[in-house]
This record gives C-alpha cells, structure tokens and sequence, in this order.
C-alpha cells in the first residue's frame, strides 16, 4: 500500500524539558530537573545561609535575594553552555540546542569537532566562562565593601557579613560558586569539561579519537569510584549528608563517563553509513477500519513488529503499538477499529532515508517509542529500532 498523500512536511523531533526560546539561532530548554535544583538553592540560601550572614534581615529580603541569586545562578550556567557552542559555532560545528538540567548544563553538538584542536577549545572555554563570572563577580563586589573587608573578615567574620548590602551579598555568593563550578569541570573525567581536554590531549598524542574516549572514560570512571569511596568514609565518619551527596555524583559521573564512551563507540562505527542500511524494510501497514479483535488475531500474534503505520484511505493516518492494543478489554476489541486507536502524525517520529548514521542513535533516544518511522519522497519506507542498530553494529563489528 503506498501512503502517498502524507504531505510535504515532516514533523519537528521533539526534545524532553520547556522550550524558553532562542539565542544566536540556538534553542534553549529547561528540564524539568532544574525546578528541583532551583527549589533547592532558594531553599538553603533563604533559610539558612543569608539568616546566618544577615541576622537582621527579614525573611522577605532573605527570599528575595536568594530567588535573584538562584537565578543568576542558572544564567552563569547558560554563559558556560553558551561560551562552548559559540566557539563550536565559530569552528563550524552544528549545536542541535543547549539543556539545562540537574548537575548544570549541556551543549548538544549535531556534528562533532574534527580534530584534537576544535575539541580542545569547545571543552576548555566552559570553564574559563565560569571563572571570569567568578572572578568578575568577586571584584565587583569588592568595589562595594571597601579594601578593609578581607581584614574585617578575617577579625570578625559575623560583624564583617552583617554590615553587607543586598547586592554584595548575591555577589559574594555567586562568585566563589562559579569558581568551585570551573574548578569542578575541569576535573579530568569524561564527560566533564575536564576530562573532553585530556581526550583532546589524548587525540592529539595517539591520533585515535576512539582510544582517547577509551582512556578519558576509564580515567572518568576511576575518579567516579574515588567520589564514591570518599563518600562511603564520610558516612562511615557520620557525615551522612556529604557522603551520600558525594556517592550520588560518583555514579552520576561514573554512569555518564560509560554512557559517553559507549555513544562514541557507537557513532564511529555509524561514521559513513545511513539510516537505509540499518532500517527494517519488512514491515507491514495497518488499515484504520480493521477491528482490534481480528487484527490482533490475524497479525499481531503471528508477527514480531511491534508497532504499525496505520492508512486511512491509503493515507498515512498515525501509529498503533501493541501497548495501545493491550489497552482495549478484550470483550471491547471486535467493536473498536484501530483508527479509533491510532496515535496521531502529531505523536510519531519521522526521518528522512538518507539520515547521517552518526545522527541515528540521538533521533531514537528522543523518540518516545524507541522508533521511528522512516521516510523517502514522502512515502514511509522503513522502520527503525535501536535492535535494527544493535544487530547492524554486531553484524559489523570491526568492519
């Protein structure tokens, strides 16, 4: 059956977190992940850290400059994430858009730097932006509190932070942490800052791009498993809350340093290829008028696809996945017909053929049924799962 009236246009992707606009051409979203965070430094600044240096302002002022300094905090996020798709930019790399989410942020490239050289510059920037807040801010704040307040703190820290403004007090805030921020990234464990310069200096040295991610990531998980170790003694120590923080970013990173290396592995491989080497081509169409009940005994129980383009009139109505078949009571199947089912195009993830295949792995992770449908003159054409690229990447490995 040939759907040949689907139209012209294929749906955007989609992209988990809020959309809160564009900046140089680049899309910004928020995960929902940064409302936890967010909450959070509001929370420990408004009720304990500004009552401790201020005594004497009221609980309005104190959640007023903590909300402003939960926000500017989120802003010097954005410059480090925007400092490292700048310059991607400027070296003529894609930036896809900038998240940000709980641990901080995050630049996705559409296409990856070509030498050891761009990747160094896009990693190294992020942090020299963090510092330079930091910096700025302290001595902006300097201009504030006059040349005897190192003095005056070192005398008496309690009587030194009192007589502070409001501003000031944000500023002395703000600084230290993006210091502890850069300093943070440069760790060297991949995926940070940090650990993409020594995969640069790695890349420049072997001239491999898969060893150096090997190494940085290895080097990743190591420092993951000393997070953890550290964080395992403070416990032992009785410092529950630093140590189970500390144990929380260790597997974060340990996780993120495989998850990375294994998504390099991956796109190297793919390096070269397309989309049409790797899509299932033996798929078959639904028709919306078919009911539930004789679908599902004529095809569904005989065939191990596990979703199906639905034609209405031989136009591409939507998808229906077994999950939306499941459903339906089965007393209910033989009276509903699939088009009453059917998610809409709106729901479902087009690509074009031709797609890079160092592209494929990022559609299918933003696909909500690890799928898409694939497309060639505006017919549907193929199928791809992440098991058409599991079984494509064992049949070639190392081809």
């Amino acid at each position: 059956m040939d759907p040949s009236a689907q139209g012209n246009a294929l749906p955007p992707r989609r992209s988990g977190g809020l959309s809160i606009g564009r900046l140089f051409g680049i899309e910004v979203r928020l995960h929902f992940s940064v409302l936890l965070i967010f909450g959070l430094i509001a929370y420990s600044l408004a009720s304990s850290t500004f009552p401790g240096w201020h005594p004497d302002w009221s609980p309005g002022l104190n959640w007023g400059v903590a909300l402003a300094a939960a926000v500017m905090f989120f802003v010097s996020l954005l410059a480090h994430e925007f400092a490292h798709s700048l310059v991607a930019k400027w070296k003529g790399l894609k930036i896809d858009r900038i998240t940000l989410f709980l641990f901080g942020g995050m630049a996705e490239l559409k296409t990856q730097p070509k030498t050891a050289g761009v990747e160094f510059l896009v990693a190294i920037v992020g942090p020299l932006m963090s510092g330079v807040i930091g910096l700025g801010s302290i001595l902006i704040a300097a201009a504030f509190v006059g040349p005897n307040f190192v003095e005056n703190l070192q005398a008496d820290p309690e009587a030194a932070m009192k007589g502070l403004g409001a501003l000031p007090t944000l500023l002395l805030w703000l600084g230290p942490i993006n210091l502890v921020l850069a300093v943070f990234n440069m760790i060297p464990g991949f995926p940070l800052d940090g650990g993409r310069v020594l995969r640069a200096i790695l890349w420049a040295i072997s001239g491999s791009l898969s060893r150096a991610t090997r190494w940085a990531s290895v080097t990743g998980q190591v420092i993951a498993f000393g997070f953890m170790a550290i964080g395992g003694l403070q416990i032992v120590g009785g410092a529950w809350i630093n140590g189970l923080w500390l144990i929380f970013i260790g597997w974060f990173l340990f996780s993120a340093a495989k998850a990375a290396y294994s998504e390099t592995v991956v796109r190297t491989s793919l390096q070269g290829h397309n989309l049409s080497e790797l899509m299932d081509t033996g798929f078959e169409f639904a028709d919306a008028t078919d009911d539930v009940e004789k679908f599902t005994r004529e095809r569904v129980l005989h065939r191990s696809q596990s979703v199906w383009p639905v034609l209405n009139n031989g136009a591409l109505a939507g998808i229906v996945s077994v999950d939306d078949i499941a459903e339906v009571p089965p007393e209910a199947r033989a009276l509903v017909q699939l088009g009453q089912i059917t998610r809409p195009l709106a729901a479902v993830d087009f690509v074009d053929s031709n797609l890079p295949g160092t592209e494929i792995m990022k559609r299918l992770a933003a696909s909500d049924y690890g799928l898409v449908l694939v497309m060639q003159d505006h017919r549907v054409v193929g199928l791809l799962r992440q098991a058409d690229v599991i079984r494509w990447l064992t049949l070639n490995a190392g081809a």
